[in-house]
């Protein structure tokens, strides 16, 4: 007759990974052995290899941080374009053109998520080309831009722009478009400044 026996489960068990605490200075020959290391040697040549490491990330971040420059956001031209004048206001369409420059290398890519750009008219007619400046209106960039390393690219920024006639430049502004780009215009050309109050880049690697 066969008694019947009892069976119990045993669980493996794993014991927790010890570290290797690097010994004092000097001790890797003649030192006490530290907890988790096969050897005294051992234990000196992980210690040095992770301060080497360390060392190395750090060297990388601080080159990297040395060599940054910042991305540079440059205008190559604005036009006024379909300027109108009714009893109202005075209206045209305003398309800025920029070069958006990332100078650096690996692995600083980056980008441009906000761009505005403020557009001002000045009198080309005044001694100094410039004169009384009248705001024209703000524009802004319609999507972010992507800026891989070493690259130029090209952004266009556009919006159609409203001054009433009743404001404190408006009617100024009216004649001196009208004088610059009106039919009896001989050159048809006037003077705009474009200022960037808010350019948000982003780098990083």
């Amino acid at each position: 007759v066969l008694e019947p026996t009892l069976v119990h489960s045993v669980r493996p068990t794993t014991s927790p990974r010890k570290s290797c605490k690097c010994p004092p200075l000097g001790a890797c020959d003649s030192g006490p052995m530290s907890e988790g290391c096969s050897s005294r040697k051992l234990c000196c040549l992980y210690c040095t290899c992770c301060c080497c490491g360390l060392l190395a990330v750090i060297l990388f971040v601080v080159i990297i941080a040395a060599n940054f420059v910042q991305p540079v956001v440059q205008v190559s031209d604005a036009r006024l374009s379909g300027i109108a004048v009714d009893s109202t206001a005075v209206t045209m369409l305003a398309n800025v053109s920029m070069v958006l420059a990332n100078p650096n290398g690996w692995p600083l890519e980056g980008g441009v998520s906000q761009l505005m750009a403020k557009i001002y008219s000045l009198d080309k007619a005044a001694d100094d080309e410039r004169g009384s400046s009248y705001y024209i209106g703000l524009i802004e960039l319609p999507e972010a831009i992507t800026l891989g390393t070493h690259s130029l690219v090209d952004a266009m920024l556009s919006a159609s722009l409203s001054v009433a006639l009743s404001s404190p430049e408006g009617a100024a502004l009216a004649l001196r478009l009208r004088r610059d780009c009106g039919p009896a215009a001989p050159e048809r050309t006037t003077r705009l400044e474009v200022r960037l109050p808010g350019v948000f880049a982003e780098v990083g690697g």
